[in-house]
């Protein structure tokens, strides 16, 4: 990628210290985002420089946007199959570069597989990770507008659930040090964007609900006993929320009493839900049986089977 250079022939003299505003019609931002320097100078008869002067343009990426998501799994802790398909806004040179980057607490096994499909051709690549960062450098050409789609392999979600999103951006190349001529654009983003996923948590096995006030619009002791699906580790939580109609305005953080787990906990509510939080304590895998109790809590004014 060359310069562009406009040579305009001026009519009359300009004085010193004359303000003198340019505008260009016509012209296209470049393919990629970062600063774009522009240089001003004026010239003398015989090509010499009298001023020169600079201005900075900060060039922003156009957006990749996502068309669609596919994954394996949304489970917490499984490993997941990605299959992205994006659409460009800008075209994406050959050897160009596409990074993902996976959400915090997410894990790249070593097993990790990376592959593009473009213009219906579908090519497995060599994936580099870094930290949290997949980048592969794409053997296609992808036009303006186009749709794409990138499949990883060897990601596994995080333990817990919420809300996450994996960055996706489209890089020019970085040229080789044996290169000669090459572009300045190298590492600078194209397009970027993001997928979004929510982790969900596993199924907790063989849970039963007991309770000593079964009269519609009682107050009693609520238990809840289960069987771990997934471990919980000493900064672990326990969460129970009640369905509506149930009352949980008399229940104390003192009456939260959870069987099967070590360690100091705190609890805490808000509406109808009571969480207990471990502060410490062994880590208990899956298989493991918990029993929760909470005093005080009232049924609800109706009959119903939860």
């Amino acid at each position: 990628a060359g310069e562009l250079q406009v040579v305009l022939a001026v009519v009359d003299r300009i004085k010193g210290g004359a303000a003198i505003a340019l505008s260009c019609d016509g012209t296209f931002l470049r393919g990629s985002s970062g600063l774009s320097v522009y240089t001003v100078r004026t010239l003398s008869q015989d090509g010499q420089i009298i001023d020169a002067g600079e201005a900075v343009l900060q060039v922003t990426a156009g957006p990749l946007t996502e068309v669609d998501a596919i994954f394996e799994t949304l489970m917490i802790r499984e490993a997941n199959a990605l299959n992205f398909t994006l659409s460009t806004t800008n075209a994406v040179p050959v050897g160009s570069r596409f990074e993902v980057v996976v959400p915090t607490d997410f894990s790249i096994a070593n097993t990790l597989t990376v592959a593009s499909v473009i213009n219906g051709v579908t090519r497995l690549l060599a994936p580099s990770v870094s930290g949290l960062q997949i980048l592969v450098r794409l053997q296609d050409a992808i036009s303006e507008g186009a749709h794409f789609s990138i499949l990883v392999s060897g990601v596994s979600n995080r333990g817990y659930t919420g809300y996450v999103n994996f960055q996706v951006r489209t890089l020019h190349r970085i040229a080789e040090a044996w290169e000669v001529g090459s572009t300045d654009l190298g590492g600078q983003v194209i397009d970027e964007g993001t997928v979004d996923m929510k982790v969900v948590a596993l199924i907790v096995d063989n849970t039963t609900v007991t309770t000593d006030a079964g009269v519609a619009g009682s107050f009693g002791e609520v238990c809840f006993n289960s069987v771990l699906a997934a471990e919980i580790p000493g900064g672990g939580a326990i969460v129970l929320v009640f369905p509506d109609g149930y009352d949980t305005s008399l229940v104390s953080t003192d009456n939260f009493v959870v069987g099967g787990l070590d360690g100091f906990s705190a609890v805490s509510k808000s509406g109808l839900s009571v969480e207990m939080v471990r502060r410490e304590g062994t880590i208990f895998g899956p298989g493991t049986e918990v029993i929760a109790c909470i005093q005080n809590v009232g049924m609800p004014s109706y009959e119903t089977s939860q």
